[in-house]
């Protein structure tokens, strides 16, 4: 139906169109299996590379955060929560910008002849090597780290920590001379050894040249997932007793042994359970790259589809591949899990509070303890203190003191010395808030915003939890924000739907997806733990196979491919199929949730219930969820910040939410300068409901608490 051929013949056929990068040499002529190849080589780097930042940059900050220098802990907070509650599309889309606002080709910023920063890419001095001799040596390197680290920190080597070393210095001897080995036999022959970019005319030719769609996927991704993991490092320095610490400094060993040798093997038994999924989650975030043109695995299928038209087989193998890297990573990382750890008692948690540090001390002596206590203390005082001073007032000249406030103030904006051109968000205020609504009716969309915001503050007063109380303001509330927003009725200007954007689309998009996926994924976690096998089992694989895809695939699915397979009548408006598939994702996420407070919840509960006479859903609603609702409220209330952040994803699927509003508010060439200022501001609107949320969890963990 819909002129679509069926098969796998098209994977031989010339796709006649060629990638801006590739891992691979990839060409018009070659067929589309090669260029599924070099999609799933170009995810797999881009995903190596962010993981590799990300851990180390979360290992630095984790670090940070549990430091007692209370200057090194704020860097550390402030880092963890910038980055991490702003949407990660947004801050793509940022650093995208940034790159290409670096010199052309012919002013490059550059050190020697060995890097040149351009807008068109960074481009480095690089080895004479064929392709697969380069990836051969890098596999080379990562599994030498990999043995490394396990050889380090494995329970099945009963050798001290000398002879550790020693495996692990004559592993990496063995690693340098096989790829010499390797670099000798892959050397393109009559080529210099070190081919070095050289600036010719309008462009740099030679070296190897980092496209800025994939610098920007680097950066995004490895500073985004970097702060989770930072999260993940420092409750794992949490959880190692402070008697192991001390133990070991009454033997003499020295701070930098002690971390090395004590407490990161610790941590790292600690913090690797969730560490794992972390990495699978950022492996799947790779699908965004597709915003700024990326050619990664999720790009060339959509490309591919658009091209070929074979939706399913094409889906069939995106969906495949995703489900092999991502159950791969999960087996090896969780067999690395259960080979380190340590069994028993052998790991003991400290059961301890973190430590709140004062930014101002209350007397010189405790000054003089947490800022200058010995003189790698006060080295690194004096280092932070003027880093921070400078940012400080550097970022307070830029965003209040030189800034250009108003609206017809572009003029200013672009004279030497101006800060911040807020002017931008006074002429463009009314684009970003409420999008491609028609301007004459911004007033309904501004009252229907007011009307969700007021269905969640309603749905978050205690007052108003009963089922028939929160069902009236639910239905109630999405009944008049339909008639604001779609109009046709009491005189309202119809608007349809593909209209509708702004702050005003992103909210209801999330109030939709909570609405729908918070009582699915109550149900799938009770069929989760339903007697009979064939339902349980079921549920499982669905849970299991949706978590592991990425989610904008699944909304590019709803949204693109699903209608070849429906009729007409049942397709339905695209956003409405992109809700229900994000409604999925978020409960597959959420039923899980609830699932580990079910068992949480101690047997005898139940029993004892049963033996009052309570019937099923009188056991589940007023003994079992409360309570597993109060031990998963942490974890909840986190799904929820991620699902409003992740809200921001719609705007690849082409709807015009508030962060693509934003875009068109300097798209044109009056504003094209101030996106700096656009993407500040949007990023504000979601830092601030990220806190929001947030905030509302701590107040109810508080009251459940005291309850």
């Amino acid at each position: 139906e819909g002129g679509l051929a069926s098969g796998f013949d098209f994977l031989f056929r010339a796709t006649g169109w060629n990638l801006g990068f590739s891992v691979i040499p990839f060409t018009s002529f070659d067929p589309y299996w090669k260029a599924f190849l070099a999609g799933t080589l170009n995810t797999l780097l881009l995903g190596a590379t962010a993981l590799t930042l990300a851990t180390i940059i979360g290992i630095v900050v984790g670090g940070m955060r549990t430091s007692r220098n209370a200057l090194t802990n704020l860097a550390g907070s402030t880092y963890v929560d910038i980055f991490r509650n702003i949407p990660m599309m947004l801050q793509l889309l940022l650093w995208y910008k940034l790159l290409g606002a670096l010199p052309n080709s012919r002013t490059a910023l550059h050190w020697g002849d060995w890097l040149y920063l351009t807008n068109r890419g960074i481009y480095l001095a690089a080895f004479n090597v064929t392709t697969p001799t380069a990836i051969a040596i890098l596999a080379l390197g990562l599994t030498a780290v990999v043995s490394a680290l396990w050889i380090m920190v494995s329970r099945r080597i009963s050798a001290g920590p000398g002879a550790r070393l020693v495996r692990i210095g004559l592993i990496w001897l063995g690693g340098l001379a096989i790829a010499a080995i390797l670099f000798r036999l892959g050397r393109i022959p009559e080529t210099p050894l070190i081919d070095l970019p050289e600036a010719r005319g309008l462009n740099i030719r030679g070296g190897l040249r980092l496209s800025p769609e994939l610098l920007a996927c680097i950066i995004a991704l490895a500073v985004y997932g970097g702060a989770y993991i930072a999260e993940i490092v420092r409750s794992g320095f949490n959880a190692v007793d402070p008697g192991l610490v001390e133990a070991a400094k009454s033997l003499g060993l020295r701070n930098v042994s002690i971390l090395w040798l004590i407490r990161l093997p610790l941590v790292l038994r600690a913090a690797l359970p969730t560490l794992i999924n972390q990495y699978v989650w950022l492996m799947k975030a790779t699908t965004i790259g597709i915003a700024v043109g990326f050619a990664d695995l999720f790009m060339v299928v959509s490309g591919s589809i658009n091209q070929s038209g074979q939706a399913f087989e094409i889906i069939g193998i995106f969906v495949l591949v995703f489900l092999t890297i991502n159950y791969s990573l999960s087996f090896v990382l969780n067999r690395v899990n259960r080979a380190i750890a340590l069994k028993g008692t052998q790991l003991r948690t400290s059961g301890r509070s973190e430590a709140k540090q004062r930014l101002m001390p209350e007397s010189f002596a405790e000054l003089q303890r947490i800022y200058f206590g010995s003189p790698r203390q006060t080295l690194v005082t004096i280092i932070l203190g003027v880093l921070v001073t400078w940012i400080l007032v550097r970022l307070l000249n830029w965003a209040f003191l030189s800034a250009i406030w108003t609206a017809d103030g572009r003029e200013m904006c672009l004279t030497e010395g101006a800060g911040a051109c807020w002017s931008v968000i006074a002429a463009r205020w009314r684009l970003i808030l409420f999008g491609l609504f028609p301007q004459a009716e911004h007033l309904r969309s501004a009252l229907a915003l007011g009307v969700l915001l007021l269905i969640l503050a309603l749905g978050a007063w205690p007052r108003m939890w009963s089922l028939r109380r929160l069902a009236i303001v639910w239905l109630g509330g999405f009944a008049a924000f339909f008639i604001l927003m779609s109009g046709g009725v009491f005189g309202l200007a119809p608007v349809a739907v593909r209209d509708w954007g702004g702050l005003t689309l992103t909210l209801f998009i999330f109030v939709s997806v909570v609405a729908l996926g918070m009582p699915l994924g109550l149900c799938l976690a009770l069929l989760r733990r339903s007697k009979l096998s064939l339902v349980s089992r079921f549920v499982a694989v669905l849970i299991d196979v949706t978590r592991s895809l990425p989610l904008l695939a699944l909304m590019y699915i709803a949204a693109i491919v699903l209608p070849f397979a429906l009729p007409d009548w049942l397709q339905g408006e695209k956003l409405w199929r992109v809700i229900a598939a994000f409604a999925l994702f978020y409960s597959c996420y959420q039923a899980e949730i609830f699932r580990s407070g079910f068992q949480s919840v101690p047997v005898g509960q139940e029993e004892a219930a049963k033996a009052l006479g309570l019937g099923y859903v009188d056991r589940i609603w007023k003994v079992l969820l409360p309570q597993a609702f109060k031990i998963t409220l942490p974890a909840t209330v986190n799904q929820l910040v991620i699902t409003f952040k992740e809200a921001s994803l719609v705007t690849i699927i082409g709807f015009f939410e508030i962060l693509a509003s934003g875009a068109a508010a300097f798209g044109n060439p009056e504003w094209s300068f101030a996106y700096l200022e656009v993407y500040v501001f949007v990023g504000a609107v979601y830092f601030f409901f990220v806190t929001l949320i947030s905030r509302f969890g701590l107040f109810l963990e508080r009251r459940m608490h005291v309850a």
